[in-house]
């Protein structure tokens, strides 16, 4: 199975879970393949997201968790293979932007091929736990 995001003829397509104050936004990647790799990808921009992946592939250029005030975005790896490409030099990987942002790795492989942002701007909060994966 694959679900691929790709760039439309809009100004500036973005993929977001939890986008919304007050929303929920919740992915499971199982098997399979989720690529993201048209734009920055919020996971709880304003509202609370969740991208689980126990196996399978996801591809993003540029992803960020917990996005905005209020956000609240968590993304945990048990399984598979994460990658963050950037895609242009603006692109990054950012646990907690203004918002809440946690990254957690028990298996799998996550690997990060560009910049990494941890809290990048107050009152931002960032946490990283490896616990297992690589």
């Amino acid at each position: 199975m694959e679900c691929r995001v790709e760039r439309r003829q809009r100004a500036r397509p973005r993929n977001s879970l939890g986008d919304a104050i007050n929303s929920t936004g919740i992915v499971s990647i199982v098997s399979g393949q989720l690529i993201a790799t048209n734009d920055l990808t919020k996971i709880g921009n304003f509202g609370v997201g969740q991208l689980n992946q126990a196996g399978g592939t996801s591809s993003f250029s540029f992803l960020s968790l917990g996005d905005n005030f209020g956000g609240l975005g968590t993304l945990n790896i048990s399984g598979g293979l994460l990658t963050v490409t950037p895609g242009a030099a603006t692109d990054v990987m950012r646990i907690g932007n203004y918002g809440i942002g946690q990254l957690i790795i028990s298996g799998g492989i996550a690997w990060l091929r560009g910049r990494f942002h941890i809290a990048d701007n107050a009152p931002a909060i960032g946490d990283v736990l490896m616990t297992g994966g690589q």
